[in-house]
């Protein structure tokens, strides 16, 4: 190996590279969800530029306002559909409040993505707080498989923030956690 590779490699934290498949997620309100959970898309984020003239030329400063994309968990459904059917009667919550207007704690509900290792060790969570439900994804039905498959759904919900919890770094052992 040469030596200015050995020396790059000794200035790096973690060489590591993350797996997909490392994840767990927490979501209080919606248990049969998290259970049957596939896969979670980590929405994306974007800051819109703010046209300002500078020196005869257009430049874009930074909007102060960061915008979330939504969240998305593709999850299987259970025989009896219990985790599809709670999420449509969360649309219901929404549609149907007393005074026309849902109240905001039952709407609104928060998320956590742990990130694990790739030795399964929680290392950050992704927070996301303020979710609301957007979309349930649809179920076909058919007969002309050979083979049974699952049913399969997706539901995405808007968020309102979310935040990054480092709880440690990914190759340092228990006693050298960071605080």
């Amino acid at each position: 190996m040469s030596e200015v590779i050995k020396n790059n490699m000794q200035r790096l934290d973690n060489y590591n590279l993350a797996f997909v498949t490392n994840w767990q997620c927490s979501f209080n309100d919606f248990p049969d969800l998290v259970y049957f959970a596939q896969n979670v898309t980590i929405p994306s984020l974007s800051v819109n530029g703010i046209q300002t003239p500078y020196k005869n030329q257009r430049t874009f400063m930074p909007d102060n306002r960061i915008d979330f994309g939504q969240l998305t968990i593709t999850f299987l459904v259970d025989e009896d559909f219990n985790n599809y059917d709670t999420l449509i009667k969360e649309f219901f919550l929404q549609e149907k409040a007393p005074d026309g207007r849902p109240k905001m704690k039952e709407v609104f509900h928060d998320l956590t993505v742990t990130r694990l290792s790739s030795n399964n060790v929680p290392i950050a969570r992704f927070i996301f707080s303020g979710c609301t439900l957007t979309n349930v994804g649809s179920i076909s039905y058919n007969t002309t498989g050979s083979d049974p498959d699952l049913v399969v759904c997706d539901a995405s919900f808007n968020v309102t923030r979310m935040e990054i919890e480092n709880l440690r770094k990914s190759n340092k052992r228990d006693n050298e956690v960071m605080e």
